[in-house]
């Protein structure tokens, strides 16, 4: 059987595939490592939110007389700040993140325009 000239082989196309295919695997594991990033600062919010909840509901059931009612009341305040404060820090984490991950990912995309115009 004759070998058809014509068609490249395997091993010519290699180099060129490898070319095509990096920059959406680059991608792909900037997304993987920017979705990590974030879940890792969702989980810690929510750990510590779901953490100070459960500590504010056994001070209300400790609620015994007006004393320990004005000091339930003042700790649900200072517990909802606290919270309120976690999340704002955490808004402030996620957007670093996305603005990280937008500058990688724009990168990524200008280095595959460049490679391509070669």
């Amino acid at each position: 059987m004759s070998e058809n000239k014509a068609m490249p082989t395997m091993e010519n196309m290699i180099p060129s595939m490898d070319k095509l295919l990096s920059p959406w695997r680059e991608g792909s594991l900037l997304t993987l490592e920017y979705s990590q990033k974030m879940l890792d600062v969702r989980f810690k919010t929510m750990d510590s939110a779901m953490k100070a909840g459960i500590a504010q509901a056994r001070s209300w059931c400790e609620v015994r007389d007006a004393e320990s009612l004005k000091n339930a009341s003042q700790s649900q305040q200072e517990t909802l700040s606290v919270i309120g404060e976690s999340l704002r820090e955490e808004s402030e984490t996620l957007l670093k993140l996305s603005k990280e991950y937008q500058e990688k990912c724009q990168g990524v995309a200008k280095e595959a325009l460049d490679s391509a115009k070669e």
